[in-house]
């Protein structure tokens, strides 16, 4: 895969995601996951597409407004992608722990 297809599927599975309706969700994760990715999450390990559109529901449940943009990159040698990117929303609660009122806006970067 050329840098500039890299570039694309990076740009599709962060930006297509999390910008995708819930119904497009599935299939977006389907274009752009292997059945071998694993997310950890909550102490669990899962795999592949579903996986993947799970983390993205379930990090934007608690938030409306949500957008993700790339600030720096993608950043590509060889097969390692590096950028970073910024997640905007409105906390509307439901995060155990949390200490922002609903109605905050939250920003933050990886």
């Amino acid at each position: 895969m050329g840098r500039d297809d890299t570039r694309a599927l990076y740009e599709r599975m962060l930006l297509g995601l999390w910008h995708a309706d819930d119904g497009a969700l599935d299939e977006r994760a389907a274009s752009v996951a292997h059945d071998e990715l694993i997310i950890h999450q909550n102490g669990e390990r899962r795999h592949g597409a579903a996986a993947l559109a799970e983390l993205v529901r379930a990090g934007r449940a608690a938030f409306t407004g949500v957008t993700v943009e790339i600030d720096a990159g993608p950043v590509i040698d060889g097969s390692f992608v590096a950028a970073r990117w910024r997640f905007s929303g409105v906390y509307t609660g439901g995060i155990p722990g949390a200490t922002a009122d609903e109605r905050t806006p939250v920003n933050f970067t990886g």
